[in-house]
């Protein structure tokens, strides 16, 4: 028998021990797909593509696995003693070789195909280099500008915060000044009030004006003077 290829496709992050399904190619002429690499116990090994074991159903005849607790096509609950109790498959083989030599060779001619796939795709692996973390910073190749201090800012005034008391409630140490110190303009601004006129006190009523008070008066002459006004010696 003459491998004329082998194609592995590799399984990573298994839990279970799989690494890789594979094809053959015999002859360049028939194929043969699902051959699988698996990990066993003395190392690695080839498993050829099988199928799992089946039986009929006793009431609508449909095939259904032998592990299968109900029937797929009409529902039936199966029995549980239809697998082999004496053996433990539950898989059986599509294509495998039938003698010694042809297993020998087609395991070998897998087995190092694989390897050499894993050992490409190590390499593969180790050729991804991180990213640098250092960095030109030539001013030839830098298209910034160089950096620069922060000017100062001028200083500000610091106002006076009144806590306690508003501005507008500042008490002076300066005496208030009095009547006598302030100049003859400012007399104005400290006189004292005028006593209100109080209630009980009835305004005096002006005294009456006699008919002729609206007339225009007449200049007294000197003679009228001496001899007395009008009505002067009535009484």
């Amino acid at each position: 028998m003459n491998i004329t290829e082998v194609r592995v496709k590799l399984m990573r992050n298994r839990s279970d021990r799989l690494r890789a399904f594979c094809s053959i190619t015999i002859d360049g002429d028939f194929v043969v797909h699902d051959l699988r690499v698996i990990e066993g116990r003395k190392g690695l090994f080839v498993a050829m593509p099988s199928r799992k074991l089946t039986d009929n159903c006793p009431g609508c005849g449909g095939k259904n696995e032998l592990r299968a607790a109900f029937c797929g096509e009409c529902g039936k609950r199966l029995g549980q003693d239809r697998a082999d109790k004496a053996t433990e498959k539950s898989h059986v083989d599509v294509a495998h070789p039938i003698n010694t030599p042809c297993r020998e060779t087609l395991q070998e001619t897998v087995l190092a195909a694989y390897r050499d796939v894993v050992a490409g795709a190590r390499d593969e692996t180790l050729d991804e280099e991180p990213l640098s973390d250092e960095v030109d910073e030539s001013p030839e190749e830098t298209d910034e500008s160089p950096w620069e201090e922060p000017e100062e800012e001028a200083a500000r005034p610091v106002l006076d915060v009144f806590e306690d008391d508003p501005p507008s409630a500042a008490v002076s140490d300066e005496p208030a000044p009095c009547a006598g110190d302030l100049e003859p303009d400012d007399e104005s601004a400290v006189r004292e009030p005028e006593p209100e006129p109080e209630p009980d006190e009835e305004p005096e009523e002006a005294p009456a004006e006699s008919p002729s008070a609206g007339s225009p008066s007449r200049p007294r002459s000197r003679a009228d003077r001496k001899r007395g006004g009008f009505g002067e010696g009535i009484l």
